[in-house]
């Protein structure tokens, strides 16, 4: 009987393991569903092949004017206003040459200076080349990259006249690769730029990256130059300094990593590029270059001197195919490239610094003069009035527990009414209430198919009661809404079948406090989500809103059916920008991603800290010089910062806006909430701090709201000087110890209006 009974259950035990087994099986195969992680793309051999052999190319050098230059004799080949264009035709090289500046601008350096550098093999070759890349080989099934340049394979070069410019292909038989390039001249200096169908592959072999001109302007230490990366609001990279070994060369991807397409190799948190820009200033000359075309696609690239060459260098990588892990089965997975590849052009657009205006400030101004012209950004009007203060108010989070989930409330609308009362009545006239976690349940809300306020809150009543007042004390009302993920359950208007898939067909999923989310299709959420929001808004009594996200989480959908690369999503997210934005007086989101300039009112999470890179020098407000005056920002908000010192410092030397996020209650109750990284946000706790710092920033921010940044410099170690259109000028002091010149102190962990300036 014993026997029996124990047989019995190892049949059950062995049935229940195989249920198990099929419905994990089930599990996978559903959350895999709809997409493919071996997608083809979109390349065509034959479509390429075609538009190549469309061109006629000539070969050997030009019957034009012929200057020798660096050991090499290059060929002129256009002329607008005071640049000359010359190619180097054996290898493929390149020349700008500015007559008013007398300088060049060489896509190599020159052969004194290749001697010197030494070495031997592909880096000795490299530095001569005008394209390096890497390839994956036909037998390779794995992830390995092999390097590559255009002279190590003894391409064959032909080159075309083109208007305003040349045309150069390199044709690699051995590898069964060609690359077509076009280089033109423009008011302010030139393009380099790939286009869509300028990369042909004849065999196994698959290219996955390719830097064109990569030692463009590359310099030799000796003169008082830098390398700019855009590293948070902006970074150098100094000549002349200490290089250790170790370190590796800055080499990220414009606008962070795609979540969608995880690289397999192991990544920290890091703040993302913001804006597609790098520059190289050589002391009295200098350039600016910015990713036209293929920024979704590319990585900046900038290395000092004594790191990998003799040289300090920067460009741009676009990279053609994606390493990721490919699942094998449920339990395993291995790393591999995509096999086929979608087309895009890339454009590379270098902009000519004046000589001797070469600094950080003059690149800035300039990035902010290409914005005005090919963004369509326009000044702001300029006011006398003091800045804003943003009180940004947590309402209510989401708690799991073992029985389902509670709703933590943290502010009411009759609350957060009291808060903007009492600051109002303290002198603060110039403020703006926003919420967020007003949805039911809070944090971190949902796609709701009809919208309503969290009743625990007020509900729209309170909304209605609270925008009575603010309407007679003139403070606008905001409500934030996320609008790129959602809870990873069904109901609600929304189910996982609008999540954004993953290269590998899986879910893009990721988890906060047990609570698990899903991103939504970018074409989704531009489509369906944000116009039925916006309509159902428009009846509260608010006049602005923020889309929070859109600034900030850009991803790829691999959805067969609905693929959507970064590109696509970034148009997307502004589609849904401006249609918010046709509804509502100002719209804002998070993150300052440039994708989104001209679309968005103000920002919050404006980068202000850079990333601490081991080959940087320094940070510079690069961004806030850009932007100061064409859109408003905020950094951190003012109880959060890690420093909170340095960081009110920091927002008054960068002209960014104050912003707090508030709760009536202690935040302790939040510790199991989404919410639980706010560790002082009780308004009674910080109003002292919100008082104190708001004092600060309207004296710094009065006059010049509106206004451009004009320059920025270090005065000493720990110094800085600020200077606005109209001569206002502010001095930083982030020592522990006073400041003095020209007659002005600064006391320690302060700063000082030295210039008042001419009012707007």
């Amino acid at each position: 009987m014993v026997r029996s009974i124990k047989a019995w259950i190892r049949k059950k035990r062995i049935m229940l393991i195989t249920v198990f087994g099929l419905i994990m099986i089930g599990l996978y195969i559903a959350a895999t569903a709809g997409s493919s992680g071996v997608m083809e793309g979109d390349y065509s051999k034959e479509r390429a092949v075609s538009f190549m052999n469309a061109m006629t190319f000539e070969t050997g050098v030009p019957d034009n004017d012929r200057v020798s230059k660096g050991g090499l004799d290059w060929y002129k080949m256009t002329s607008h206003g005071n640049l000359q264009l010359w190619l180097e035709p054996l290898a493929g090289n390149i020349a700008i040459e500015d007559t008013d500046a007398s300088t060049w601008w060489t896509s190599r350096p020159a052969e004194e200076e290749v001697k010197s550098a030494g070495g031997k093999g592909l880096w000795a070759t490299n530095l001569q080349a005008p394209v390096l890349f890497e390839y994956i080989k036909q037998e390779e099934k794995g992830a390995n990259l092999t390097a590559g340049n255009t002279l190590e394979q003894q391409a064959k070069v032909g080159w075309r006249v083109i208007e305003g410019g040349v045309g150069i292909r390199y044709v690699m038989e051995s590898l069964g690769i060609s690359l077509y390039v076009e280089c033109t001249l423009t008011e302010q200096g030139f393009n380099v730029h790939l286009p869509k169908q300028g990369i042909v592959e004849e065999s196994g072999h698959r290219l996955a990256t390719y830097q064109v001109f990569p030692f463009l302007g590359a310099s030799l230490n000796g003169p008082e130059g830098f390398l700019f990366v855009p590293d948070g609001p902006g970074g150098l990279i100094r000549f002349n300094s200490e290089v250790n070994a170790k370190w590796k060369p800055y080499d990220y991807p414009v606008y962070g990593t795609d979540s969608s397409a995880p690289p397999p190799e192991d990544y920290f948190t890091r703040d993302d590029i913001a804006f597609p820009v790098f520059g190289i200033s050589r002391g009295k000359s200098g350039f600016l270059a910015v990713i036209e075309q293929g920024e979704f696609h590319a990585d900046i690239i900038a290395s000092p001197a004594g790191l990998q060459t003799i040289f300090n260098q920067a460009n741009a990588q676009f990279n053609v195919r994606r390493p990721y892990y490919q699942p094998k089965g449920l339990t395993s997975k291995t790393a591999v490239f995509e096999k086929g590849r979608f087309e895009f052009a890339s454009t590379v657009r270098y902009m000519l610094l004046k000589p001797n205006r070469t600094g950080y400030a003059d690149m800035a101004k300039a990035y902010r003069a290409y914005l005005m012209e090919t963004k369509g950004l326009k000044k702001l009007e300029k006011t006398g009035v003091e800045p804003p203060l943003f009180l940004n108010v947590l309402m209510a989070a989401m708690e799991k527990g073992p029985l389902g989930t509670k709703t933590v409330v943290a502010t009411t609308f009759a609350q957060a009414q009291a808060m903007a009362e009492n600051l109002h009545l303290a002198g603060i006239k110039n403020m703006e209430l926003g919420f967020v976690g007003w949805n039911p349940g809070g944090l971190p809300g949902h796609i709701p198919k009809k919208l309503s306020i969290e009743a625990a809150v007020g509900g729209e009543k309170g909304l209605a009661e609270l925008a009575g007042l603010a309407e007679r004390l003139d403070i606008p009302v905001r409500l934030d809404q996320n609008v790129t993920y959602a809870r990873d359950k069904f109901g609600g208007g929304y189910s996982t079948d609008d999540a954004a898939r993953m290269i590998t067909g899986e879910i893009n999923k990721f988890s906060r406090i047990d609570q698990k989310l899903f991103q939504f299709n970018p074409n989704l959420i531009a489509e369906q989500y944000v116009p039925s929001i916006t309509e159902q808004m428009k009846r509260l009594p608010i006049n602005r809103v923020s889309l929070v996200g859109l600034g900030e989480y850009l991803y790829s959908d691999f959805n067969r059916k609905r693929y959507t690369d970064r590109e696509s999503a970034a148009a997307a997210y502004n589609k849904a920008l401006d249609t918010a934005k046709s509804a509502f007086v100002k719209v804002y989101t998070s993150g300052a991603k440039a994708y989104t300039l001209g679309h968005v009112d103000h920002y919050f999470g404006f980068p202000t800290e850079y990333n601490y890179d081991m080959p940087l020098s320094e940070q510079v407000p690069f961004y806030p010089i850009a932007l100061h005056g064409l859109v408003t920002y905020s950094s951190t908000g003012g109880n959060e910062r890690p420093q909170p010192v340095e960081g009110f410092l920091r927002d008054i030397e960068y002209g960014a806006l104050p912003n707090y996020t508030l709760t009536h209650e202690d935040p302790r109750i939040l510790r199991n909430t989404q919410a639980n990284t706010l560790f002082s946000s009780q308004f009674e706790i910080n109003r002292g701090q919100i008082l104190d710092e708001y004092a600060g920033y309207a004296e710094a921010g009065r006059n010049v709201q509106g206004m451009f940044i004009d320059n920025h410099r270090k005065l000493a170690e720990g110094v800085f000087e600020t200077v606005y259109e109209g001569g206002k000028t502010i001095w930083v002091n982030y020592n522990s110890t006073p400041y003095n010149a020209d007659g002005h102190t600064v006391d320690p962990l302060s700063f000082r209006i030295v210039a008042e300036g001419r009012l707007p």
